[in-house]
């Protein structure tokens, strides 16, 4: 049976990847390394052959497959955002079908500005070592407020709000962001903060033509998405939902990505919107998957079969026969606690009818809710009601004290 490699997992996707590979008539291999999946994921990549390596770099990751005399290779894939760039890149040296290459490109906030200005914020994309802090005080004195954002990031790591622009302390905050080095931790953008509903529209393309599930909403606290509702459509106006799936048509047609999943972030207001992060390869992340799922009446696993086999071009059932129009309001809740603490237990609430996936292990040490994405210990997924009532009843043990779920 030939291998299909699998870097990383997406954050409830673990076993659904591993079960559609099979299914599609592969071997599935995850490479992972002890921080990049922890918890419930690990546990379910056991099941399967897993070997451990560095992930973040592409030399280390073919050697470690050489090493573990992994032959017979088909694909290479990933579900998560932050090694999309280096699925293309190992599939590329071992002349084997990945992400649509173009996802690389795409993966930079930067060059997607570059690709449709017209759909983007006000932005100013620098280099740390050459950074235009007269143009960047500008920006901040026309929008009160400049978010700075890691072009290559993902998961609002290393993002931060200033209103006012000091060189020191803009400085310091981009040299504490912590950005890995593979994701061009010297690539910056600052953009004018627009005040709207943060939303993504969800969807795939296939043959060029771009097929929309929706919309689906979030509710943050700081820089932690906390909340993903779907679908939230009829809460937004019809001039901003179609200037939305423009911009979407417009940046596959100039990318020339023209197969595989989407889960492109808006900043959207009464009567427009603005792309603020592309997203583009990838099922969206947290567990809007299982909400797809949930929202269609079909199983996860049949979505990730599909998934998969568009992003590889591996012969699929179509997408129309499969999705065909969403039936129940879906939430997810991505919880944490409200401060830095050793995480020793998590208890659910009796007669949990949810999806459940605890992300972190027992005795990692997690940060506050607010901080990034990076702040979720577990993720909820359900239909709307049932996750809103049993998410905040999940009890969670730490070093310091009892919690409720934040969120």
């Amino acid at each position: 049976m030939r291998k299909l490699i699998i870097i990383e997992s997406s954050c409830v996707g673990a076993a659904y990847t591993g079960n559609a590979a099979k299914l599609l008539g592969y071997e599935p291999i995850f490479l992972t390394d002890s921080y990049g999946s922890q918890g419930d994921l690990l546990e379910q990549m056991k099941k399967f052959n897993l070997i451990n390596c560095d992930t973040s770099s592409v030399d280390n990751m073919l050697s470690s497959l050489k090493q573990s005399n992994i032959t017979d290779i088909a694909a290479v894939i990933t579900l998560c955002d932050t090694t999309i760039m280096l699925a293309v890149e190992l599939a590329e040296l071992l002349n084997v079908p990945s992400i649509n290459p173009a996802a690389k490109i795409l993966k930079d906030k930067g060059d997607v500005i570059s690709l449709i200005p017209e759909y983007s914020p006000p932005s100013i994309v620098f280099d740390i070592k050459d950074i235009p802090y007269d143009k960047i005080a500008a920006l901040t004195k026309e929008y009160k407020r400049v978010i700075f954002k890691a072009c290559c990031s993902s998961g609002g790591h290393g993002s931060f709000i200033l209103d006012k622009i000091e060189p020191n302390i803009l400085n310091e905050k981009l040299k504490l962001a912590g950005i890995p080095g593979y994701l061009k931790p010297e690539k910056w953008i600052a953009q004018g903060f627009m005040d709207g509903y943060l939303v993504s529209l969800e969807g795939y393309v296939e043959k060029g033509k771009p097929f929309f599930f929706g919309f689906s909403g979030r509710r943050k606290i700081g820089m932690t998405e906390c909340v993903n509702i779907f679908p939230i459509d009829a809460e937004l106006s019809l001039k901003a939902q179609a200037r939305s799936k423009e911009a979407v048509t417009k940046l596959l047609e100039r990318s020339q990505f023209n197969h595989g999943y989407f889960h492109i972030e808006f900043m959207a207001t009464k009567d427009d919107a603005y792309l603020i992060d592309a997203n583009i390869g990838r099922v969206g992340g947290g567990g809007l998957s299982q909400q797809l799922a949930i929202a269609y009446d079909i199983s996860p696993e049949t979505l990730y079969r599909h998934i998969l086999a568009l992003t590889l071009q591996h012969p699929y059932e179509e997408g129309s026969k499969i999705f065909t129009k969403p039936s129940k309001k879906t939430w997810s809740v991505m919880y944490g606690i409200p401060k830095e603490a050793i995480l020793k237990k998590v208890t659910l609430p009796p007669q949990f009818p949810n999806f459940h996936t605890r992300l972190i292990e027992y005795g990692a040490l997690v940060p506050p809710v607010g901080i990034s994405n990076y702040s979720w210990i577990g993720i909820v997924s359900g239909e709307a009601s049932d996750v809103e009532k049993f998410s905040s009843l999940i009890e969670i043990n730490t070093s310091e004290g009892n919690f409720f779920a934040t969120f």
